[in-house]
């Protein structure tokens, strides 16, 4: 998972603390990229692109095993697949 402003190298592997995070969208106590939106790798290869306006109760979902949580695959729910994960927009400064 990328976070930018979390100050972690992108390949150094760090366990995700629930205690500590937000899980919000852009925030680095979050989710956050330099891309307009953060994605993420699934276990099955995909890649899945998640906008500002994804609910946190849903990210938090999407990070837990056997939750039982039912996610709708959705672009107006705030995540859809990329089909290609090179395509993303990097945001200005």
């Amino acid at each position: 998972m990328e976070n930018q402003g979390a100050g972690i190298h992108w390949m150094e592997p760090r366990d995700l603390s629930f205690a500590d995070m937000d899980f919000t969208i852009g925030s680095p106590r979050g989710l956050s990229s330099k891309y307009v939106d953060p994605a993420v790798v699934m276990m099955d290869g995909r890649i899945r692109r998640f906008e500002k306006h994804l609910p946190a109760d849903v990210f938090r979902a999407m990070l837990t095993i056997n939750g039982g949580e039912r996610l709708v695959d959705d672009e107006a729910a705030g995540w859809h697949l990329l089909p290609d994960g090179r395509q993303r927009p990097i945001r200005m400064p």
